[in-house]
């Protein structure tokens, strides 16, 4: 399958163990995605990731009574607040 997300900067955050699974992190990150505007704007993307690997098809899930959510916000915060040029 051939890529539509290209990062240019990415916060990787640990996710809380357990109940996610150990080497599970959410993978914030800046880039550009063909499916905005052809690949010519900037957007924020988290993804979910495995032992290093991006599950392309799995959706982060922010379990409840853990401070992943507020963790994952920081770092989209931090994220945007960043210069990049295209």
């Amino acid at each position: 399958m051939a890529r539509t997300f290209h990062p240019i900067d990415t916060i990787k955050v640990k996710a809380t163990v357990p109940p996610h699974h150990e080497g599970t992190e959410y993978w914030v990150s800046k880039g550009y995605d063909k499916h905005v505007k052809d690949g010519k704007e900037l957007v924020v993307k988290v993804q979910l990731a495995i032992n290093g690997e991006v599950k392309g098809m799995v959706v982060p899930s922010y379990p409840h009574g853990t401070d992943d959510l507020e963790r994952v916000s920081k770092a989209i915060e931090e994220l945007s607040n960043r210069t990049h040029e295209m």
